[in-house]
């Protein structure tokens, strides 16, 4: 009798999938709506950098995120509505995303804020699982960047830029998944979001 080969051998479209949607909920592309900026305090001069850095992001974005194999292939992609506002020093975030392909619908809650120095980025899905990134300012863009235990790595860069049509939250990013035969799934994915006035 042959041996039976592994899912994502079998299925790798399956799998590709299941790394997007890793990627999806790892980064907390889902969530319902919050309230407009409020100021918020002041810290040391470095934390206030930090702080600063994560200002052009406050308000209400909405567009599309899509994910993509190593091989440029798509496979996944959803509408998605982040809003941002303040609490003190802490940048509070809810996320919704809509899988048009399926009607399913995530949601969940982002904590940005400095600690110790660090620029961190604690996101919480509805099921109760939270994902940590730590993030570093650079030419105008956030870099955030994790690595776990069980071999997940994200590195992501996200920025506001100007465009002729208005303002747009950018995210370009990869991410490499354990794909439970000892090796790594790698995927590549991007956001576009305008600015809701």
């Amino acid at each position: 009798m042959t041996p039976s080969l592994p899912w994502c051998t079998r299925r790798p479209e399956r799998f590709l999938r299941r790394a997007a949607l890793l990627v999806v909920l790892s980064l907390g592309l889902a969530g319902p709506a919050i309230t407009a900026a409020q100021p918020h305090g002041a810290g040391s001069a470095s934390a206030d950098a930090r702080i600063q850095a994560l200002e052009p992001f406050t308000g209400h974005w909405k567009g599309a995120f899509v994910v993509y194999a190593a091989d440029g292939t798509q496979i996944d992609s959803l509408v998605t509505e982040h809003r941002y506002r303040w609490e003190g020093d802490v940048q509070i975030g809810r996320h919704i995303d809509r899988y048009p392909a399926t009607g399913r619908v995530d949601t969940s809650y982002a904590r940005n804020y400095v600690d110790d120095g660090q620029l961190i980025c604690e996101v919480v899905k509805e099921d109760g699982t939270q994902t940590v990134h730590i993030g570093r300012v650079q030419k105008g863009a956030i870099v955030w960047h994790r690595q776990t235990e069980e071999g997940i790595v994200e590195s992501y860069r996200e920025r506001v830029v100007e465009t002729p049509a208005g303002r747009e939250y950018r995210i370009d990013g990869f991410g490499a998944y354990p794909d439970g035969q000892g090796g790594l799934t790698h995927v590549l994915f991007t956001g576009r979001y305008r600015e809701v006035r």
